[in-house]
C-alpha cells in the first residue's frame, strides 16, 4: 500500500499509512524550501498580492 511513496520519497520501509503521510510531508517540505531559495521574488509577489509584506 506505501510501495509507491516508499519508492520515491522514503530510505526505510513504511510501514503504516501515518509514516507515508510523515516522509510524504518531510519531502514536500525540503521541496518547497529548494524551490523558495530559488523563487524568493515569486513567492514575495505572491505574498505581496496578499497583502502581506515579505522581507
Amino acid at each position: 500500500m506505501t510501495g509507491g511513496i516508499r519508492r520515491r520519497w522514503a530510505s526505510i520501509p513504511l510501514n503504516t499509512f501515518t509514516e507515508a503521510i510523515d516522509a510524504f510531508r518531510t519531502a514536500m517540505s525540503f521541496r518547497f524550501f529548494d524551490w523558495l531559495t530559488h523563487n524568493r521574488d515569486v513567492f514575495a509577489a505572491y505574498k505581496a498580492s496578499l497583502g502581506f509584506i515579505w522581507a
